[in-house]
């Protein structure tokens, strides 16, 4: 059984996957439970999770990612963000909400609370300074530039500004699953189904769609805004995220060093010193 992201980004990495296995449609913070507890063999988790739980194997080379603007991942405020004393946070995230606290401590030098909420822009703002929203919803706020305008509000992609900070992209999900759980027919089938998917873009992006624009808008975002690899910068950019959750206490039960990455099918595991090594030698 698989957890899936219900979201557009995660369409090109089920492309034919239902006819192989079965599915369980959630979103980021209901498929880390589920994989988390093992009512799932594997799912596309959240990539704060793989600091967190010992004993994940990652599916290599497959992820959901970015490097610069990614969106689908929004801040939006009413004011600046050096005045932030509170921020509504989409309940459904976890490596987004992890990343906002990153960026709110060490980029943006703020320290507001931080409040789970459902995600509705409105009702968030009401009573909160900002709102986090992640997914298809911010997908759609993300480009429409009237509504902010109309409303007085601002709108910052926290994937763009990991990366105009760091230089790297951002990691928000893998395949992983409890490492006795990953077969390698597994593996094989989900880097098939992902090589599929983005084979056919054109046709998720118009299944996704209402009228031309949507099309056009879903097909732009999954060509140029979301990167499916999960290559060396991608894993130098999971390090650092990973480690700087560490050292703010982000991780659950307050680790201060993440687990050590371990990759289905690789021996011996690639961790925090082998990826330094690999962004060290270019390969």
């Amino acid at each position: 059984m698989l957890a899936v992201v219900s979201f557009l980004n995660a369409k090109p990495l089920t492309e034919g996957l239902d006819e192989r296995f079965d599915l369980i449609q959630a979103v980021p913070a209901e498929c880390w439970e589920l994989v988390r507890s093992g009512r799932a063999d594997l799912g596309l988790i959240p990539a704060i999770g793989l600091g967190e739980e010992p004993g994940l194997a990652i599916v290599p080379d497959v992820a959901i990612a970015a490097e610069g603007p990614v969106r689908s991942v929004v801040l939006i405020t009413r004011g600046r963000i050096d005045g932030l004393r509170s921020v509504a946070v989409d309940e459904s995230s976890r490596a987004a909400a992890a990343l906002l606290r990153v960026l709110c401590a060490r980029r943006f030098d703020v320290g507001p609370r931080f409040v789970s909420a459902p995600p509705n822009w409105e009702a968030m703002l009401e009573q909160h300074d900002a709102a986090l929203l992640i997914g298809d919803p911010a997908l759609a706020l993300a480009e429409d530039e009237r509504f902010y305008a109309r409303r007085d509000l601002k709108m910052i992609d926290i994937g763009d500004e990991w990366t105009r900070w760091t230089g790297l992209p951002f990691v928000f999900a893998v395949w992983a699953g409890k490492a006795e759980r990953v077969t390698p027919e597994m593996v094989t089938e989900l880097q098939e189904a992902r090589d599929r998917g983005l084979g056919r873009l054109e046709a998720i992006a118009r299944a996704a769609a209402q009228n031309p624009a949507q099309e056009s808008r879903n097909l732009s975002y999954l060509r140029e805004a979301i990167r499916y690899q999960l290559s060396e910068r991608e894993l130098a950019g999971l390090r650092r995220f990973l480690d700087l959750a560490g050292e703010l206490l982000l991780l659950a039960g307050g680790r201060r060093e993440p687990h050590e990455l371990k990759f289905a099918g690789l021996t011996p595991p690639v961790g925090p010193v082998a990826i330094a090594e690999q962004a060290g030698h270019g390969g």
